[in-house]
């Protein structure tokens, strides 16, 4: 299996997105995407870390970091 983001599997590192998305959804920002859609943006300051991302207006991932 090919690693990810701080050798998370895309697994690993999808279900870290999707955990973050839920728990953190009300903080988003409605935002619109390249593509024209509604989209949301979720930025979180942990420490040094910047945690975050943007997903469709349904929750799918369109990029995340961490």
């Amino acid at each position: 299996m090919t690693k990810h983001g701080k050798g998370r599997s895309i697994e690993q590192y999808t279900n870290d997105a999707m955990k973050f998305y839920n728990e953190n959804k009300h903080l988003g920002e409605k935002i619109t995407l390249k593509d024209d859609t509604i989209g949301i943006k979720i930025q979180s300051i942990n420490g040094k870390n910047r945690i975050g991302g943007y997903w469709t207006n349904n929750g799918k991932i369109v990029t995340f970091w961490d």
